[in-house]
């Protein structure tokens, strides 16, 4: 095998696997995306650390300093 044609074919491998790897970040991308409208289309329901973060209670620090006194 000549050095140009060593060249070319490891040119090409190096294309292939960078297809691959932009392939296979794509079909993630698209699965999460498919999940994500699932979790919200069945019923309205969100992400569990959403859910978390917007059901927190409201602490009025005036009426826990009175209870305390």
């Amino acid at each position: 095998m000549t050095s140009a044609r060593r060249i070319r074919t490891a040119a090409r491998r190096r294309r292939r696997r960078q297809r691959r790897g932009a392939l296979l970040v794509l079909l993630a991308l698209a699965a999460t995306g498919v999940w994500l409208h699932r979790e919200r289309s069945d019923g309205g329901t969100v992400p569990v650390a959403a859910a978390a973060a917007s059901a927190a209670p409201t602490v009025d620090p005036d009426a826990e300093l009175a209870a305390a006194l």
